[in-house]
């Protein structure tokens, strides 16, 4: 059973800080955050959370970062390696565009570099745009 347990759609902000809480460490452990910081923008299509939402479930991981990679539990961010286009090329974020300044700005350009589509969610991704258009 979940520990999440929602009975409206207001309560999303919350839910969202609260996983960040309880299961932060292993998505940056997995390098998932990616993926979350796209469930979220999804929750924000949708009209289920604000951009304030996700402002605050970002800040709240990217300060679990600097506190994991301070105690050794995570690489530094430069020296992450980011998901990619191809199978074949690896990009760090020391080749993707940055804007000068704090952590923040660094967190926001990792989050922003090039997703890996697998050759299966591909597929998947296809046959939903094919029945979108029927």
């Amino acid at each position: 059973m979940s520990p999440f347990r929602l009975i409206a759609d207001c309560q999303l902000p919350k839910a969202c800080v609260s996983f960040v809480a309880q299961y932060g460490p292993k998505l940056l452990q997995r390098n998932l955050v990616k993926n979350f910081m796209v469930h979220l923008v999804n929750l924000y299509d949708f009209g289920l959370i604000r951009p304030d939402a996700i402002y605050r479930a970002s800040m709240q991981l990217l300060k679990l970062r600097q506190r994991m990679e301070a105690e050794g539990r995570l690489p530094p961010l430069s020296a992450v390696q980011t998901d990619t286009v191809s199978h074949s090329e690896q990009v760090t974020l020391d080749q993707t565009p940055k804007i000068r300044g704090s952590s923040h700005e660094e967190f926001l350009a990792a989050v922003s570099a090039p997703v890996e589509i697998l050759p299966e969610n591909m597929r998947l991704l296809q046959e939903n745009q094919s029945m979108d258009t029927s």
